[in-house]
C-alpha cells in the first residue's frame, strides 16, 4: 500500500513460499492420517467415539501447530511477525467472535428471506457442556489453519512482496485448499478466498492473529452448533440452537456445502472486506506501526 517501498523479494520469494506451503500441507496431512488411525485405535479399545474424536483432533492440531511454529522459527519468522502478540489478545478474540457471529447471522437471514434455507426447530439437547467442547474442538482446528495461512504465510511474505500481493496469495491458496472438500462448488471456493482476504486485511489492520483465530472458530461454530448447517461440506450436526436446513432449490439455496456456497455470503463478505480495506488504507502500516 505504501508508495516508494523497495521489497526484498519477488517471484522467487513467492515461489519458495508456495513450495514451503505445499511441504507443510503434506506433513500436516501425514499427521492427520496417523491421528485418524489413533482415533480408530481408541474406539477399538472401548473409548467412546466422541472422546476418541476429541483426542484425535487435539493431537492433530497441536502437532500441526507445532510443525508450523517450528518451521516459522527455523526460517526467521518471529511470533510477532505472525501476529501472536500478548497485548490485547483477549479483547481481540472476543471482538473476532462477535464479528463472525454477526456476519453469519446476516448471511443466514438473507438466505432465509430469499428462500435458500428453511427453519427446522430448536435444539441443544446436549446442553452447555457439549457446546463448550464444540468450541474447543473448532478452535483447535482453526488455530492450525490460521497459523499456516494468516500467520506463517503472511509473516514470511510481509515486506518481501507488495501488500496487495500478500493478501491475494494467502487468500487464494486458502480458498483453493478447500477444493477437496465434499460438495464443493466454484462459488464456495471464491467465497472462501474472499473470506481469507477479509481475514488477511484484519491482520494487517490490527497486527493480531488472535482476532482472526476467533473469527475463524466462531464462523464455523455459528454455522454448525448455532444453526445446524454444514461447514465447508462437512457433516450436519445432530442438534443446534436454531436449526436451519437448505431448501435445495433456487439460486440462493445454501446447498450441502454450507453458507459459504451462497451468493448472499458473497455480498456480506465483499462488503466486510471492502470496509476493512478502507480502514487499512486509511491507517497505513496497520500492523507494521505497532
Amino acid at each position: 500500500m505504501a508508495k516508494g517501498v523497495k521489497y526484498e523479494g519477488g517471484v522467487a520469494t513467492l515461489a519458495r513460499s508456495v513450495v514451503a506451503y505445499l511441504g507443510l500441507a503434506v506433513v500436516i496431512g501425514w499427521i492427520r492420517g496417523y491421528a485418524g488411525d489413533a482415533t480408530r485405535w481408541l474406539v477399538e479399545l472401548g473409548c467412546g467415539l466422541n472422546v476418541a474424536k476429541f483426542c484425535g483432533s487435539l493431537a492433530v492440531n497441536l502437532l500441526s501447530a507445532a510443525v508450523v511454529l517450528l518451521y516459522a522459527r527455523a526460517t526467521g519468522v518471529r511470533a510477532k511477525d505472525m501476529g501472536l502478540k500478548r497485548g490485547g489478545a483477549v479483547g481481540h478474540y472476543v471482538t473476532g467472535a462477535a464479528v463472525s457471529c454477526v456476519m453469519i447471522a446476516l448471511i443466514a437471514a438473507g438466505c432465509y428471506l430469499l428462500g435458500g434455507v428453511r427453519f427446522v426447530g430448536f435444539g441443544l439437547e446436549g446442553g452447555i457442556p457439549l457446546e463448550l467442547v464444540a468450541v474447543m474442538v473448532l478452535s483447535m482446528v482453526n488455530v492450525r489453519e490460521e497459523l499456516l495461512f494468516r500467520g506463517w504465510m503472511m509473516g514470511s511474505l510481509r515486506n518481501k512482496i507488495p501488500t496487495w500481493a500478500v493478501v491475494v496469495v494467502s487468500s487464494a491458496i486458502f480458498g483453493l485448499s478447500h477444493l477437496g472438500n465434499n460438495h464443493v462448488t466454484t462459488l464456495a471456493v471464491v467465497n472462501l478466498a474472499l473470506l481469507g482476504a477479509f481475514w488477511a486485511l484484519c491482520v494487517l489492520r490490527t497486527g493480531s492473529l488472535w482476532l482472526v483465530m476467533a473469527m475463524h472458530s466462531f464462523w464455523n461454530f455459528a454455522q454448525s452448533r448455532l444453526l445446524g448447517l454444514p461447514v465447508s461440506g462437512g457433516s450436519v450436526p445432530h442438534e443446534a440452537a436454531v436449526a436451519l436446513a437448505p431448501t435445495g432449490e433456487g439460486p440462493f439455496t445454501v446447498g450441502r456445502f454450507g453458507l459459504e456456497g451462497s451468493p448472499v455470503a458473497t455480498v456480506v463478505i465483499v462488503v466486510a472486506a471492502a470496509l476493512m480495506w478502507w480502514a487499512t488504507s486509511g491507517h497505513k502500516g496497520g500492523a507494521e506501526e505497532k
